[in-house]
């Protein structure tokens, strides 16, 4: 079990690489929603990228939580793999550390 001020020092690292926005250069601008942002890849296809922001009562707070985006996708990886006997399905789409639904 590492120290107490190890966790809290790993913590802070963790905070500082949270992913609130994102940009992609051959990419039209996404539309922005409180805690996701969503791209259009062609005319049948949307990427939909879950950031580490946080909302309350619609207000988006300063801080966003680590990981959040990652553990979402994953939370909807689990559903859309539940569901993808269905004709017309969603594909799940895995980039290096994070995920892109």
């Amino acid at each position: 079990m590492q120290p107490i001020s190890q966790t809290v020092l790993d913590f802070q690292r963790a905070l500082t690489h949270c992913i609130t926005t994102s940009s992609h250069p051959t990419v039209t601008e996404p539309y922005k929603g409180k805690v996701r942002e969503v791209y259009t890849l062609n005319s049948q296809t949307l990427g939909i990228l879950v950031t580490d922001r946080i909302s309350a009562f619609d207000f988006i707070m300063r801080q966003a939580i680590p990981f959040k985006g990652q553990i979402l996708n994953q939370l909807a990886e689990f559903g859309f793999e539940k569901v993808s006997h269905i004709e017309g399905g969603f594909a799940v789409i895995k980039q290096s550390d994070f995920k892109i639904i």
